[in-house]
């Protein structure tokens, strides 16, 4: 459902899409038959979320946030490489052949809500490994910044208010220690699908999990994803 509603149907040949949810990450790719139904869906499904890595990092609900941080570090690591990998490896095929790659889930959101607040009324923004690597420092070394951002510069009312009650969404899902679990589970995701010869594009959809209901929002999702992918160096049109 997510794959469907998070990428317009023109673009399946060159975009794949992947949803990190609280206890797994799920996602895939089409590959379109010469008929209009006919359609071959090609899944990538690692059974971990935000709070599965959260309940193995600190199981006992005893470590320090620093001692968290040390082993976040530690476990994100090893279940990366050992279950992310060879899900990615398993459809390296199919993945290569798609430069771009829809992202949905909380942990994705709350990256856009945080470093990009003037962007709270777009439907598909871009995440750039630079993102993600900030995101992840600050999340180690300054939640309190990294969750109170600026809305200074947001000059739109409308946008300043949806920036807040994003925000405010966003701190009251993600405590500090999903936080840096879910920073660093991203980071390790981005790394995974790309590499020098298959570079990736994200593009984070937001809502895009409830979107495949209605056509009016896959209409918006096609024009502000088209749009998005189309300013970078991997328009995959």
């Amino acid at each position: 459902m997510f794959t469907t509603g998070a990428i317009p149907r023109k673009v399946w040949k060159t975009t794949s899409a992947l949803d990190i949810g609280n206890n797994s990450t799920l996602g895939g790719y089409f590959d379109q038959g010469a008929a209009p139904a006919s359609k071959t869906f090609h899944s990538v499904s690692v059974p971990v979320g935000i709070n599965t890595l959260v309940n193995q990092i600190d199981s006992k609900h005893s470590l320090n946030m620093d001692a968290y941080k040390k082993e976040a570090q530690r476990v994100v690591k090893t279940r990366a490489e050992s279950e992310l990998n060879a899900q990615v490896k398993a459809n390296s095929g199919g993945l290569q052949q798609r430069n771009t790659v829809g992202l949905g889930g909380d942990i994705a959101w709350a990256l856009i809500t945080y470093l990009h607040p003037e962007r709270a009324g777009v439907t598909a923004i871009a995440i750039t490994m630079d993102d993600v690597e900030r995101f992840r420092k600050l999340a180690l070394t300054d939640y309190k910044e990294l969750t109170k951002p600026s809305l200074n510069g947001i000059a739109n009312p409308a946008i300043r208010d949806q920036a807040e009650s994003d925000i405010n969404t966003i701190q009251n899902q993600l405590n500090e220690k999903q936080l840096i679990a879910g920073a660093l589970w991203l980071e390790s995701i981005m790394k995974a699908y790309s590499t020098t010869t298959s570079p990736k594009r994200f593009v984070f959809v937001r809502n895009a999990d409830v979107g495949w209901v209605t056509g009016k929002f896959l209409e918006t999702i096609n024009y502000e994803y088209e749009s998005t992918i189309a300013k970078g160096s991997l328009y995959t049109r």
